[in-house]
């Protein structure tokens, strides 16, 4: 389900213009940089959550199935975290494309 409207999304986005594909572009530039740090952010929010929910670090350091049941967030605030997320990695994602830009470095293609 999520493979076919991404997909017809995709077509159309080839011909968007202005700031909302400059915007997408950016991630794009730098997909493992956002990869990597978006599980680190991902993983101090969580943390920051159990606390303010009164769940012990403690119990957050194991695996997901084993999370205490009163842990956790509605649908919609999963979305608001998501549009958080997106927002405060962008300008990690543009400094390391303005670096990966002014660089020459071989290696920084990977990033």
């Amino acid at each position: 389900m999520t493979l076919g409207p991404a997909a017809i999304l995709c077509a159309f986005a080839e011909r968007w213009r202005g700031a909302l594909k400059d915007f997408f572009v950016m991630f794009g530039r730098v997909p493992f940089a956002f990869y990597v740090a978006h599980f680190f952010l991902l993983h101090a929010l969580s943390l920051v959550l159990g606390a303010l929910q009164g769940v012990p670090v403690r119990e957050l350091m194991t695996f997901p199935p084993f999370y205490p049941k009163n842990y956790g967030l509605s649908l919609p605030m999963v979305y608001a975290v998501w549009v958080l997320v997106i927002a405060l990695l962008y300008p990690l994602c543009r400094w390391m494309a303005g670096v990966k830009a002014r660089s020459r470095a071989w290696w920084l293609s990977y990033l």
